[in-house]
């Protein structure tokens, strides 16, 4: 009885891991040749913008063009292989996506197979591979907000090393790009890592906080430094004062739950009082670095416009002074236009 009740049971599971596999098949072909989300070619056409040369925030204006950074890098990749108006992109960056959604799955069943739960683990891998926040693959922000902090969950999940603790950077990185109002949520991780690590023993620089929070430094120091790069001066240093701000209220932050002496000839005890105005001072400096940024990013604006127009100015007249002359013409084998007697509808 035992035996056939045990035949059963894998016949049922056999059958059930089959229609997953049927089911995660129609899902691929569909994610993968069914036409274009309205997101999906938003984030599609703001990544060939970044990849064709436009600059951030300068000469683009749409609310998620830092999460295109990320779109943007493989889209350039294949536009460097395989020509800049090559076909096909779209059907790349789907295949891109759901490997990543793939490699996600698979992480998810290796952290929770084990003690019995592979089977349990396995239709929680499925049931991510198989859904998404939105009926697209392509890395859009909400995609790569939703990957990133599944990659930030699991890292959570086991007891840190220096790769997890980087890995964690990593995915806060990815997730302020998608939306810069998750800057909370790396905060929160900061402050959590930062309260076990001391519970852990981990004193002063070791606490593994600050190797997550020197990541995210790292990662915004090149996204300024990028920026700076393509000519975007005055909003890179703008970012600067704002990230100087965060830091420095983080710091700030980190000095009064550690109880940090304050060094000063007053001898007052660092605390809040202490901190505000500092913050305060930091936003006015950067405020006059910005102005003085901008007003340079206007110097150098104004010496290209006048390059133009006077190099309009030098142009040499028309021979012809603009007279027109419209003339019949017939169309060749070769397609091109041959000027004729005969009235043929067609003018050139």
């Amino acid at each position: 009885m035992r035996s056939k009740s045990s035949t059963t049971g894998k016949a049922i599971w056999i059958l059930s891991l089959f229609c997953c596999l049927v089911l995660t098949a129609a899902g691929l072909w569909k994610t993968l040749f069914i036409s274009a989300d309205i997101d999906e070619a938003y984030a599609l056409a703001i990544a060939q913008r970044l990849a064709g040369g436009d600059r951030l925030l300068l000469q683009m204006w749409e609310p998620h063009q830092l999460s295109a950074v990320l779109y943007a890098l493989p889209v350039a990749l294949y536009q460097m292989v395989a020509g800049p108006y090559a076909r096909g992109i779209l059907l790349f960056m789907r295949t891109l996506g759901f490997l990543i959604q793939l490699i996600l799955a698979v992480w998810i069943y290796r952290e929770l197979s084990g003690k019995g739960r592979s089977l349990t683990a396995l239709w929680i891998a499925f049931l991510y591979l198989n859904f998404t926040p939105k009926q697209i693959q392509s890395p859009e922000f909400n995609i790569l907000f939703y990957w990133a902090l599944t990659a930030l969950i699991l890292l959570l999940a086991k007891e840190g090393t220096k790769v997890r603790y980087a890995g964690m950077g990593l995915a806060l990185c990815v997730m302020v790009l998608c939306y810069p109002t998750a800057v909370l949520v790396f905060l929160y991780v900061f402050a959590f890592i930062y309260v076990r690590g001391k519970k852990e023993g981990a004193k002063g620089i070791k606490n593994p906080a600050f190797l997550i929070g020197g990541v995210c430094i790292c990662a915004a120091a090149l996204l300024l430094l990028a920026m700076i790069l393509t000519g975007d001066f005055g909003a890179a240093v703008s970012n600067i004062g704002n990230v100087l701000y965060v830091l420095m209220a983080l710091v700030g932050g980190i000095f009064m739950l550690s109880g940090l002496k304050n060094v000063s000839f007053s001898g007052m005890a660092f605390d809040i009082s202490i901190l505000i105005p500092f913050l305060s001072m930091v936003r006015q400096f950067t405020g006059n670095v910005n102005n003085l940024a901008q007003q340079f990013n206007t110097i150098v604006m104004a010496g290209a416009g006048a390059t133009r127009v006077f190099n309009l100015l030098d142009e040499k007249p028309e021979e012809d002074n603009g007279y027109v002359t419209l003339a019949n013409v017939k169309e060749g084998e070769n397609g091109e236009l041959i000027e004729t007697e005969e009235r043929t509808g067609l003018w050139a």
